[in-house]
């Protein structure tokens, strides 16, 4: 029952013999292979804040929101150092994905979506410029279940020694599924990867598989695997990885990127969830055997009317307890909520204790009396502090080079609720809020996508000096955030003030 949405696109399957050229990659809690000595969250710094968010999943194994309303905010270090420009841009990438269309409603082949939407503006590639709306929009994509395809189109499963020292035995498995197929494949948006394992004895000894686009020419990367150019798998690659990502923007996502979230949130994809931490019930819903509903009045196509409220209110005696209801479905097979929306909430700076009530209808399989069908009910989150929080910090360095983001997402694994067995699988399981129980409302911490806020920077080698860097001795000028287009408007700058003129100073030694 858990996975009729392979069943149901089956036929998609025989929709020919020609090559697919697609693939997505998904996102969850790194599991115990998942090592440093094969290349995974690579302990390349002291801080434990900094690293790999997760690793690549299998089929089956897939991290998901299943509440179709994600809340977000911003913090005073963001506010300060960005501005009201910096939210701008961080408002458009919401745009982008809140204007998705159902992911049910979307064509068989996903035509409509381009393979490339990524552009360089090489005024912005001399200015070192990383774009922050193209940044946060690659983040988000990670934060609703997906990863960078480009980095997992190939990977290491395993490495033993052999009898002979310093060779090992490798074991290399595809972690890039087609989205019509489902089936392993080695293309990100029509462009094949191979791989290379390399060893590396610095900052300590590992190994990994390193994708190799085919056609370097012509690649087509997805809009996730953008946030993989930045925060890079591996310390002695990362600076490459920055240097391939300044100037670049995006105005939308690829036909890999929406693949991928079709298949995490399409509503035959059931999986067996739990309603997000901070629900307190909401009322039931009637039976339809065998999934038919009544007339479909929502704008995402499941049943019973899906809406979203985000009302402020105040939360009156510091909490509350979960409303008697005893037909509150808590834990059930739960579909692919269609379409995922994000909601901003206001930085609260008053002293009250002030909660946005978000209420939403869900699907729910049941089997009601030997017959399988769904049941529709109505979901009340009490949301006490936002499910993601912007901020800006300074995140440390890795091998002299400052980490442009860090991003932390919460991820609760139900395999256990598909499974009986001891032996539990890395998922399936839900991203957000963790596990409700009906009990009292708490708060719960949020997810967080810290983005650096060191900004200029000069790096030396050896004791040099201001003219030296003046005159590109020895010396370079690191990245600093800011807005870009293909237009012929100058970029924005971070933080607030920093100037153009500045920029080519530092960079070309201008008066």
């Amino acid at each position: 029952m858990r996975r009729p949405f392979l069943a149901a696109l089956f036929w998609v399957c025989l929709l020919g013999s020609s090559t697919r050229l697609h693939a997505f990659s998904m996102l969850g809690p790194l599991d115990a292979w998942m090592t440093s000595e094969i290349g995974y969250n690579l302990p390349i710094t002291v801080s434990a804040r900094v690293g790999d968010s997760g690793g690549p999943m299998n089929l089956g194994e897939e991290y998901r929101w299943n509440s179709p309303v994600i809340t977000y905010a911003y913090d005073r270090s963001f506010e300060d150092y960005f501005g009201t420009r910096g939210i701008e841009a961080v408002e458009s990438a919401v745009k982008i994905l809140n204007e998705l269309p159902r992911v049910s409603t979307l064509s068989d082949d996903l035509s409509e979506f381009p393979l490339n939407v990524t552009r360089i503006n090489n005024r912005a590639v001399q200015l070192r410029i990383i774009d922050l709306k193209t940044t946060v929009l690659s983040i988000l994509l990670e934060h609703m279940g997906l990863a960078s395809p480009e980095r997992y189109a190939w990977t290491l499963r395993n490495r033993t020694p052999t009898v002979i020292p310093d060779i090992f035995r490798y074991n290399v498995v595809q972690r890039n599924f087609d989205p019509i197929t489902f089936e392993p494949t080695p293309y990100v948006n029509g462009t094949r990867y191979t791989y290379r394992i390399l060893r590396y004895l610095l900052p300590f000894d590992y190994s990994e598989a390193t994708e190799i686009e085919l056609d370097p020419a012509l690649p087509n990367s997805s809009v996730v695997g953008i946030s993989g150019l930045q925060a890079g798998n591996s310390g002695l690659t990362r600076v490459a990885r920055i240097q391939n990502s300044l100037g670049l923007y995006a105005n939308g996502i690829t036909r890999d990127d929406i693949g991928g979230l079709r298949y995490l949130y399409h509503p035959e994809n059931v999986n067996v969830e739990t309603v997000p931490s901070d629900a307190i019930g909401g009322s039931a819903g009637g039976f339809f055997p065998g999934g038919a509903t009544t007339q479909d009045n929502s704008p995402w196509g499941l049943p019973g009317g899906v809406f979203s409220s985000l009302t402020n209110a105040a939360a009156g005696g510091g909490g509350g307890t979960a409303p008697t209801n005893s037909t509150f479905i808590y834990v059930a097979p739960r579909s692919g909520v269609d379409k995922v929306v994000f909601r901003r909430m206001p930085r609260n700076s008053s002293a009250s204790n002030q909660v946005f009530v978000v209420r939403y209808d869900e699907s729910i399989v049941q089997e009601v009396n030997g017959v399988i069908g769904r049941t529709r009910q109505t979901v009340t989150r009490v949301v006490q502090t936002p499910d993601i929080l912007f901020t800006a910090g300074d995140l440390g360095l890795a091998a002299a080079f400052p980490y442009h983001y860090d991003r932390i997402p919460q991820f609760s694994n139900n395999s256990q609720l598909h499974s009986a067995s001891s032996d539990a699988t890395t998922g399936p399981g839900t991203i957000g809020p963790g596990v409700a129980d009906g009990g009292a409302i708490t708060t719960f911490p949020q997810m967080e996508i810290a983005l650096s806020k060191v900004g200029p920077r000069t790096f030396h080698i050896g004791n040099t000096s201001e003219e030296d860097r003046l005159t590109g001795f020895d010396a370079s000028s690191g990245f600093v955030w800011g807005i870009i287009d293909g237009s012929t408007n100058a970029p924005v700058l971070f933080p607030q003030g920093t100037s153009i003129k500045d920029m080519e100073r530092r960079i070309f030694g201008r008066r």
